[in-house]
Protein backbone atom coordinates (compact mmCIF):
# COMPACT_ATOMS: atom_id res chain seq x y z
CA UNK A 1 0.00 0.00 0.00
CA UNK A 2 1.36 3.20 -1.10
CA UNK A 3 0.36 6.17 1.58
CA UNK A 4 0.42 8.88 -0.35
CA UNK A 5 -1.97 6.83 -3.13
CA UNK A 6 -4.53 6.18 -0.23
CA UNK A 7 -7.54 8.84 0.65
CA UNK A 8 -7.76 9.01 3.95
CA UNK A 9 -11.31 8.94 5.27
CA UNK A 10 -12.37 6.45 2.79
CA UNK A 11 -12.17 3.26 4.71
CA UNK A 12 -14.64 1.77 1.50
CA UNK A 13 -11.82 2.12 -1.27
CA UNK A 14 -9.84 -0.53 -1.88
CA UNK A 15 -5.83 -0.18 -1.08
CA UNK A 16 -5.00 -2.90 -3.23
CA UNK A 17 -3.94 -1.70 -6.77
CA UNK A 18 -4.23 -4.00 -10.19
CA UNK A 19 -3.11 -1.61 -12.95
CA UNK A 20 -2.71 2.16 -13.29
CA UNK A 21 -1.75 4.71 -16.97
CA UNK A 22 -0.87 8.48 -17.11
CA UNK A 23 -3.96 10.33 -18.12
CA UNK A 24 -4.07 11.76 -21.67
CA UNK A 25 -2.83 14.97 -20.20
CA UNK A 26 0.33 12.90 -18.67
CA UNK A 27 -0.25 14.99 -15.65
CA UNK A 28 -2.60 12.92 -13.76
CA UNK A 29 -2.10 9.11 -12.40
CA UNK A 30 -5.66 6.94 -12.88
CA UNK A 31 -5.45 3.67 -10.60
CA UNK A 32 -7.62 0.93 -10.47
CA UNK A 33 -8.01 -1.57 -7.48
CA UNK A 34 -8.86 -4.98 -6.89
CA UNK A 35 -12.50 -4.04 -6.10
CA UNK A 36 -13.65 -1.86 -8.88
CA UNK A 37 -12.45 2.00 -7.82
CA UNK A 38 -10.50 4.32 -10.14
CA UNK A 39 -8.42 6.44 -8.23
CA UNK A 40 -6.87 10.08 -9.85
CA UNK A 41 -3.52 10.99 -8.46
CA UNK A 42 -1.14 14.17 -9.00
CA UNK A 43 1.84 13.66 -11.08
CA UNK A 44 3.85 13.26 -7.96
CA UNK A 45 1.48 10.08 -7.19
CA UNK A 46 -0.65 12.52 -4.54
CA UNK A 47 -4.26 11.61 -4.29
CA UNK A 48 -6.30 13.84 -5.68
CA UNK A 49 -9.93 12.12 -6.24
CA UNK A 50 -12.02 9.20 -6.21
CA UNK A 51 -14.41 8.36 -8.86
CA UNK A 52 -17.66 8.33 -7.61
CA UNK A 53 -19.12 6.30 -10.74
CA UNK A 54 -16.22 4.03 -10.59
CA UNK A 55 -17.66 -0.23 -11.14
CA UNK A 56 -17.41 -1.18 -7.75
CA UNK A 57 -19.46 -4.27 -7.04
CA UNK A 58 -16.35 -6.08 -6.08
CA UNK A 59 -15.19 -6.16 -10.21
CA UNK A 60 -11.39 -6.65 -10.43
CA UNK A 61 -10.20 -3.84 -13.01
CA UNK A 62 -7.24 -5.31 -15.05
CA UNK A 63 -6.25 -2.73 -17.68
CA UNK A 64 -6.52 1.17 -18.31
CA UNK A 65 -6.37 2.59 -21.73
CA UNK A 66 -6.62 6.33 -22.20
CA UNK A 67 -7.96 7.81 -25.05
CA UNK A 68 -8.62 11.31 -26.89
CA UNK A 69 -12.15 11.14 -24.88
CA UNK A 70 -11.55 9.81 -21.29
CA UNK A 71 -10.71 6.40 -20.30
CA UNK A 72 -11.68 2.67 -21.35
CA UNK A 73 -11.14 0.09 -18.91
CA UNK A 74 -11.33 -3.77 -18.84
CA UNK A 75 -11.92 -5.77 -15.84
CA UNK A 76 -12.82 -9.30 -15.18
CA UNK A 77 -15.64 -11.00 -16.57
CA UNK A 78 -15.43 -9.30 -19.95
CA UNK A 79 -16.49 -6.38 -18.56
CA UNK A 80 -15.71 -3.07 -20.13
CA UNK A 81 -16.04 0.80 -19.21
CA UNK A 82 -15.70 3.63 -20.67
CA UNK A 83 -15.78 7.04 -19.11
CA UNK A 84 -15.17 10.14 -21.19
CA UNK A 85 -13.62 13.30 -19.28
CA UNK A 86 -15.42 16.71 -18.71
CA UNK A 87 -14.31 20.19 -19.97
CA UNK A 88 -14.03 21.98 -17.44
CA UNK A 89 -13.07 25.10 -19.52
CA UNK A 90 -15.55 27.78 -19.49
Amino acid sequence: MHTQLFPRGRDEISSEYTTHAWAKDKVQLVIATVRGDILICAMSGEFQMYIPESPRDDLRIDSILPYSQGLILGGEQGKIWIYEGTDNEN
